[in-house]
């Protein structure tokens, strides 16, 4: 006979079954909608409160290898080099003056100083436990900042990668160098830079420019590098032709350097330029032989260039030709500052301006 509508109809044990089924499957798809919602970019303070599902936080360290410690700072560079863009792009630099050069020109500071200090200097803390950090700005208050960063992109073009003791470690940072020439919307000048020295003297150091295309500089020094240095993000090029005469001076704290140039530097020609890195940069680039500052200048403004320019095989030492120390108790330089990448004409620049200090070299 044919089926009945009875005969049709499921028993009740598998009609629950089939229910439950449906159920588990159903939470599933919530559970799954929920996780895409967290990891979601515009889930706003879901996300932000859910920071751990997208990021483990690595341990602070005590010791770590050099190229950790230097990818740390690349990854920051990066993080500065936005925070910055952004303050400049809404307008919010909210500029004061924090202070007078000794030729009394006033020294500005601006949110974006300080937004990318905190993010340099806490970046740093987060990761490294009991390093000495010394940067321009104050001490701001901490809030963990977490690098994903182990340096493998940097481990990979070094001959030795020596392990660090992070109490024999100083990092210096200027998380906004040309900050004058910033507020004036002269943005070529404006560069981040973070220097490791140990013992004093700067073994490694980076320089990135935000507003221009291209990845930050960096550079490992021949002394903790099998005695051959690094640098990578530019090809040093020493300068040729005309640009042999140029010697790079401060357009903001110049105080006598353009003198000295013209009375004491014959043949050379003073090209005014903003930020310590940004006239290290050309130096590395060829576009000028020299750099020269005559005026006392802080060792965050210097440190990371003196460990570019050394990798690259020049010169950065003050004006009696005697290396920099960067100690954490004392940020000032008094004595000046030469530096060449052509380490063979850095004896001439030194000679020459021994007859303005007075003392011989």
């Amino acid at each position: 006979p044919p089926p009945t509508a009875a005969m049709k109809r499921p028993s009740p044990a598998y009609a629950a079954q089939e229910s439950s089924t449906w159920k588990i499957w159903a939470a599933v798809a919530i559970g799954v909608l929920v996780v895409v919602y967290l990891l979601s970019p515009t889930s706003g303070s879901a996300l932000r409160g859910n920071e751990s599902l997208m990021m483990s936080p690595i341990p602070p360290k005590t010791s770590a290898h050099l190229s950790e410690v230097l990818g740390v700072a690349l990854e920051l560079s990066k993080k500065s080099a936005k925070i910055i863009q952004d303050v400049k792009k809404a307008h919010e630099e909210h500029s004061k003056v924090k202070g007078h050069t000794e030729e009394g020109v006033a020294e500005p500071v601006t949110e974006a100083d300080a937004m990318s200090n905190a993010n340099f200097v806490n970046g740093m803390r987060s990761r490294f436990e009991g390093v000495h950090i010394l940067s321009e700005e104050a001490n701001p208050e901490f809030t963990a900042v977490y690098s994903k960063s182990l340096g493998k992109d940097v481990a990979k073009h070094l001959a030795v990668d020596p392990i660090l003791d992070m109490s024999d470690i100083l990092i210096t940072v200027d998380p906004l160098d040309a900050t004058k020439e910033f507020t004036e919307d002269l943005l070529n000048y404006v560069t981040t830079m973070v220097c490791i020295s140990q013992n004093g003297r700067p073994i490694a150091g980076l320089i990135d420019q935000p507003f221009e295309e291209g990845d930050a500089i960096w550079g490992v020094v021949p002394e903790v590098n099998g005695g051959h240095g690094v640098v990578r993000g530019v090809k040093p090029t020493k300068a040729s032709g005309d640009l042999e005469n140029v010697v790079t001076i401060s357009r903001s704290h110049t105080g006598d350097a353009a003198n000295v140039v013209e009375q004491y530097l014959e043949g050379k020609t003073a090209l005014l330029a903003g930020g310590s890195g940004f006239k290290s940069l050309l130096l590395l680039r060829g576009e000028a032989e020299a750099y020269v500052h005559m005026t006392r200048i802080k060792v965050w403004d210097v440190c990371a260039a003196d460990a570019v320019v050394h990798a690259a095989g020049g010169e950065f030492t003050d004006s009696y030709g005697k290396s920099i120390e960067y100690k954490h108790d004392d940020p000032y330089i008094t004595t000046g500052l030469t530096a060449t990448l052509d380490a063979g004409k850095h004896p001439w620049y030194i000679e020459k301006l021994s007859h303005r200090t007075g003392e011989a070299v």
